[in-house]
């Protein structure tokens, strides 16, 4: 172990068995418990996350202080990266963060992987404090927003909306969008970008995504919904090509998805960088509530 430890109480690690999932959850999930292993078991059966990837940190009285998971990132062969999204129980100790922080940094050590870490402002304060003194780096900073989908009956369809499948995003006419979107230098560059993406909402269940077309009929704005899992929707809104910003199509986009999304799910969760002024703007005209700031730590391997 990299950290050591000075405690009267021992730390292990361990992956959940299928007869552990709901207590793995108990900590992890909120809401309704019963529907939350009902989502975990169908994502592993339909191969969106193994018990490989579930993490349990338990103490010498068989108590479970932080459940997590860690996957591998969609990347390119030359690189490699896992995702760490931990629950830690509350008014977790700084010798349980420790282990938990030095357990991770072992495994990116000897597997030679970095590891990035999404943590909560109101949940993982102390945890992002102390791995900051142990030579993690804060890589980003973003603003949550959720919304409360079942009070929404505001929400409606756009007529302007063409909905198309999570495949698209592969095909020329997505890709023509999102070279000029992320100006980027060619389509090649646009194909390894829309192929992480593609990979990443291939975890999700029911995603769809809907465009607007500009005026000579190619796509001038793009997002995507799904359900990440139990209950909550997540929205990707991809852009709007710069010579149609500030004309309200982001505004009206993400209103669409968000209708999209009360089919799907009770609640939805999104999220932008903290300087990202437009996106903020989104969310408030479109009636998010503000929820918590996020910060994505990382951990590269020595």
């Amino acid at each position: 172990m990299l950290i050591e430890v000075e405690d009267n109480m021992n730390y292990r690690t361990q992956n959940p068995g299928h007869d552990q999932i709901e207590a793995f959850l108990s900590l992890r999930a909120k809401g309704d418990l019963a529907a939350s292993v009902e989502n975990l078991e169908a994502r592993i059966v339909a191969g969106k996350i193994k018990l490989s990837d579930l993490w349990m940190i338990l103490n010498d009285h068989e108590e479970i202080l932080v459940a997590f998971t860690l996957t591998q990132l969609p990347m390119s062969a030359s690189s490699q990266e896992k995702i760490c999204v931990p629950r830690t129980q509350e008014q977790l100790d700084a010798h349980a963060i420790k282990f938990f922080l030095g357990w991770l940094m072992e495994a990116s050590n000897e597997g030679g992987f970095s590891t990035s870490m999404s943590l909560s402002s109101v949940r993982n304060a102390t945890l992002g404090d102390i791995a900051q003194e142990l030579g993690w780096i804060k890589e980003s900073h973003s603003l949550a927003y959720r919304t409360d989908l079942r009070s929404r009956t505001d929400l409606k369809p756009d007529e302007k909306a063409v909905e198309f499948g999570l495949g698209f995003l592969l095909e020329e006419g997505f890709l023509d969008f999102f070279t000029r979107l992320e100006q980027l230098k060619d389509e090649s560059q646009a194909k390894k970008s829309a192929l992480r993406k593609y990979q990443h909402y291939a975890t999700h269940f029911d995603v769809r995504g809907y465009y607007f077309a500009g005026d000579a009929g190619g796509v001038m704005a793009a997002g995507l919904v799904g359900r990440q899992r139990e209950d909550l929707a997540r929205i990707e809104l991809i852009g709007v090509l710069a010579e149609d910003r500030g004309k309200g199509w982001g505004t009206r986009l993400h209103r669409h998805l968000m209708w999209a999304a009360r089919s799907l799910a009770n609640e939805y969760a999104g999220a932008t960088d903290y300087d990202n002024l437009a996106m903020k703007a989104i969310f408030e005209k479109n009636g998010c509530s503000f929820a918590e700031e996020q910060m994505m730590m990382v951990y590269r391997a020595a």
